[in-house]
């Protein structure tokens, strides 16, 4: 259970969460996203990105702002980016 987890990222700001593995850095950024799994859910609080609640968001505003607002980078980057691969594909 991840528990108390407050940050701000300002526009134009990359931000890295880096600690020991299994601590939670994954399950925030997936809250973030809206990537929980079925058996995640997000209990207090708000996420907000760009001023807008993450949790009120409709589909298609939830896959813009994935697009286009934030994103993510896996513990394994070497396997989440594959550099043998152009953009377009």
């Amino acid at each position: 259970m991840l528990q108390d987890v407050s940050l701000r990222v300002k526009r134009g700001e990359a931000y890295g969460l880096v600690s020991k593995s299994g601590c939670g850095k994954s399950t925030a950024a997936l809250a973030m996203l809206r990537y929980l799994p079925c058996n995640g859910r997000v209990k207090a609080s708000k996420i907000a990105i760009g001023g807008r609640d993450v949790a009120s968001l409709n589909a298609h505003a939830l896959r813009d702002m994935r697009a286009n607002a934030i994103s993510m980078v896996y513990q394994d980057p070497g396997r989440a980016l594959n550099t043998s691969l152009t953009i377009a594909r």
